[in-house]
């Protein structure tokens, strides 16, 4: 073990507070990928297929430590208030850039070791990721006016993976509003019209479509290349919106999302 170089706070609780906190690196790993590649009887290896990333698991020490057994026992008890919750609470750390975080939870039995000090206790705490990626605390958000029928849009992705839980707002009037990744072709489309003043909102994780006045429209939804409605890559991604009205509109696009982190 060594000692960890960042702040961790979990459940909004510095994990220092208890006492000495060590790391066994596991935060510098990159989570597993999950998915097989197409066996075609017959044929020479295999068909590639886009694999995802699974769930994954992080690893601390914590070397709890009092001055008196009372203090001792209290500092134990509050951990397992901490750790024993049944729900995901936020696993966070400072980084260079701002604070990371990450949904997570204890679920492995926590096994305590004690030597000679009587006023110690060492743990080895598992925290399970069911999202493998931290995330920036700080929303991006990009908006623009589709003031042509063909509107440039680079997005930025300040994220080390692809993100695919993206919110888009069309805010209307626009005519059949569609964004398409150029590079890969990859485009959502709302295909119906969107009066002035209503929205449409794309939300790419729940692959959900909700109108500001008819509500679910998830059936008006067009999208083409790959299972997520808009993966956006790490770094810049040139789009284009589109729009049918020949003429020019005040109608909007607008994509936001917290950049994720491997």
């Amino acid at each position: 073990m060594s000692k960890t170089l960042n702040t961790w706070t979990f459940g909004g609780v510095r994990l220092d507070s208890f006492g000495f906190v060590t790391d066994l690196t596991s935060y510098l790993d990159i989570p597993p990928k999950r998915s097989e590649n197409v066996l075609i009887p017959l044929n020479d290896g295999r068909v590639h297929a886009k694999k995802f990333f699974d769930q994954r698991s992080m690893t601390f020490g914590l070397l709890v430590q009092a001055d008196n057994i009372h203090e001792l026992e209290e500092k134990v008890d509050s951990l397992k208030l901490l750790v024993g919750s049944r729900d995901q609470q936020a696993l966070a750390y400072q980084a260079h850039d701002g604070i990371r975080s990450a949904l997570a939870e204890v679920v492995n039995q926590i096994s305590a070791t004690r030597d000679s000090d009587p006023l110690s206790v060492d743990y080895i705490l598992d925290f399970l990721l069911a999202d493998p990626f931290f995330r920036s605390t700080t929303i991006y958000s990009l908006e623009i006016t589709v003031d042509a029928v063909t509107h440039a849009m680079d997005i930025a992705n300040a994220g080390t993976v692809d993100e695919r839980t993206a919110v888009i707002t069309f805010t209307g009037p626009l005519e059949h509003p569609k964004i398409e990744l150029m590079a890969s072709g990859i485009y959502v489309q709302y295909n119906a019209h969107i009066a002035a003043g209503q929205t449409v909102i794309i939300d790419c994780k729940d692959y959900t479509a909700v109108h500001s006045v008819s509500g679910n429209v998830i059936n008006n939804m067009v999208h083409s290349g790959d299972p997520c409605f808009l993966p956006i890559l790490a770094g810049t991604n040139h789009c284009h919106v589109t729009h049918a009205n020949a003429g020019n509109t005040t109608g909007k696009c607008k994509v936001e999302f917290y950049p994720p982190y491997l």
